[in-house]
């Protein structure tokens, strides 16, 4: 083969890459140069043409944002402690809802 692999667009309930027996699984392009992976019918991760990630949410507001709107917990494991000047002054913010920074670890 040469050239490029392409597909439609799709869309978050019936991407454009999928599989065999579970369509509403795969990997679609949600807007100009940004993608999504879908589960369910429903994007569980987006990129955006700047590079910002986010799961749980289609519209990430920084490099690596998590949005979760179900009582449970998350894990963040990795070197938080700035010990290390190669950290760059890492900051993780808790935020409430999306809203008020409720804390923050760095």
């Amino acid at each position: 083969m040469t050239g490029a692999l392409a597909a439609s667009s799709g869309t978050a309930s019936l991407p454009g890459y999928t599989f065999s027996g579970d369509t509403d699984t795969g990997i679609y392009r949600s807007a100009a140069d940004s993608i999504g992976i879908v589960t369910g019918g429903a994007t569980r991760l987006q990129v955006l043409p700047l590079g910002n990630v986010g799961i749980g949410t289609v519209a990430p507001g920084a490099s690596f944002h998590i949005q979760s709107n179900w009582a449970g917990s998350m894990l963040l494991d990795g070197d938080f402690d700035n010990n290390d000047t190669s950290d760059q002054n890492t900051t993780i913010f808790l935020r409430q809802n999306a809203g008020t920074v409720m804390g923050f670890i760095g």
